[in-house]
């Protein structure tokens, strides 16, 4: 899997022509940055054509796990979670001990509409729901070990951390920073390699 660096560079060095000369005047942070907006956009279409076929779920190279300690009834993430219909940014939660278990993901708010419910009074079944990337429970003790399946936001990715996007997408990606950036390249070329624009 390539890091999000790798494909910008990749980019920037195809526009370029094979070499990415001294006097480049494309910045990698502008070419990382719209290679965030591009993978985040694509990840939102590819769960809403699975939700138009009637699958409610992400491709798994879109996905990351983290595990994490429950304290004072809530575990925070390390990386922002992408906004995606559904709430399908955060797909899993469940404990460490036993990864055949999942507790049932809520939307915020849900458990105020469902208190004095028999399902919410289930002590049996762990309950989960996300606010700004802090996960809090109902019916889960603290000390246990939860394991986090989410999409997290590409800003929130380090640019030498593994980029997670299917490798199809990424050569799809890699072709429209070329196509975006290529443009702003078609300026008087300059040949003289001395450092100067």
């Amino acid at each position: 899997m390539a890091t999000k660096k790798q494909i910008a560079e990749q980019a920037m060095r195809i526009i370029q022509g094979g070499n990415l000369k001294p006097d480049n005047s494309m910045d990698i942070r502008e070419v990382m940055l719209h290679l965030d907006q591009l993978r985040d956009r694509r990840c939102r279409l590819d769960v809403l054509n699975n939700v138009k076929s009637g699958e409610y779920s992400v491709p798994d190279s879109y996905l990351v796990i983290e595990t994490g300690t429950v304290s004072s009834g809530t575990v925070s993430l390390s990386r922002q979670t992408l906004e995606l219909p559904y709430g399908l940014g955060l797909y899993q939660v469940g404990p460490t001990a036993d990864l055949d278990e999942a507790y049932a993901i809520m939307p915020p708010g849900q458990r105020a509409l469902l208190g004095g419910s028999a399902a919410m009074e289930r002590q049996s079944k762990g309950f989960c729901w996300m606010v700004a990337d802090v996960i809090y429970f109902k019916n889960v003790s603290d000390s246990t070990g939860v394991t986090i399946m989410y999409v997290p936001s590409s800003k929130a990715i380090a640019e030498d951390a593994d980029y997670p996007v299917p490798p199809d997408v990424e050569a799809e990606l890699l072709q429209e920073l070329v196509q975006m950036f290529g443009v702003q390249q078609q300026s008087p070329h300059d040949e003289l390699e001395d450092g100067q624009k």
